[in-house]
């Protein structure tokens, strides 16, 4: 028997088994710390946040309702392990989505939003 963590990922519940909410929080955690100063840090959150919980809602149906701890492992590892050229989907629409809005805000990166 597994004890399960309810969490909110950018406004949407998912159920984690515990050890799978553990290494969730500390990848936010750091992935929070190392945004530190960045003033779009909160967005960038939720976008990471948000990517997540579309793997997570892939996994689940409503004979499965709670997201374990390898798969959540296995979430993490491959975000952290994804090479630039060849991305996840989801991760390329909201890093695309981040570089329309760094071309909007800020002069030095104009170039970055015209693609995608």
């Amino acid at each position: 028997m597994n004890k399960v963590i309810t969490i909110n990922l950018n406004g949407v519940a998912y159920q984690l088994e515990e050890g799978g909410f553990d290494a969730l929080r500390a990848y936010l955690d750091t992935a929070g710390r190392r945004l530190e100063g960045n003033p779009d840090k909160d967005e960038i959150l939720g976008d990471i946040e948000q990517a997540i919980g579309d793997k997570f809602r892939s996994l689940l149906n409503a004979s499965k309702t709670v997201v374990v701890t390898q798969e959540v492992a296995d979430i993490i590892a491959a975000a952290l392990t994804a090479p630039v050229g060849n991305l996840d989907p989801v991760l390329q629409a909201t890093l695309r989505a981040r570089a329309r809005i760094l071309a909007q805000r800020h002069p030095l990166y104009r170039g970055l939003g015209a693609a995608g």
